[in-house]
């Protein structure tokens, strides 16, 4: 087997605060993100199992509003994230599971205030770790 084996994804996601807390809070927020991952090889450690190496580079948008803020405000602040994992993947006929761990970095660093009384609700941290887990059915 070619330790040269390319493959790429493009993930696009969409993830609301209503999944979390679908009564009446503070603040509400939608996210939209699209994710482009290129893993460049691929080891093969036996017949059904392998392991990949992983770039990744994200952007998307923050659409917060607050609702219980003495004056409401809605923004939409732009992010950009980018990172590397490793996946590790078993496959068992057409099925594969796989596993992922790394680490992210976010290129922007947008932080969530509430102005007025002045309440820090989300700070962006420096770095951040990744994990996954997902499986699934090859047909190509």
């Amino acid at each position: 087997a070619a330790l040269l084996r390319p493959s790429f994804a493009l993930e696009p996601s969409v993830f609301t605060s209503d999944l979390l807390a679908p009564t009446p809070s503070r603040g509400s927020y939608v996210r939209f993100a699209l994710r482009a991952e290129g893993c460049p090889l691929r080891l093969a450690l036996g017949p059904t199992f392998s392991l990949r190496p992983c770039v990744f580079i994200g952007v998307g948008a923050i659409r917060a509003e607050g609702t219980a803020a003495p004056i409401p405000t809605t923004e939409v602040i732009a992010w950009a994230d980018a990172g590397a994992v490793v996946r590790a993947r078993a496959e068992a006929g057409a099925l594969f599971f796989e596993a992922g761990g790394g680490l992210i970095v976010p290129l922007t660093r947008p932080n969530y205030v509430l102005q007025a009384p002045r309440v820090v609700v989300y700070e962006t941290p420096f770095a951040g770790a990744i994990v996954s887990l997902s499986g699934g059915l090859r047909f190509l």
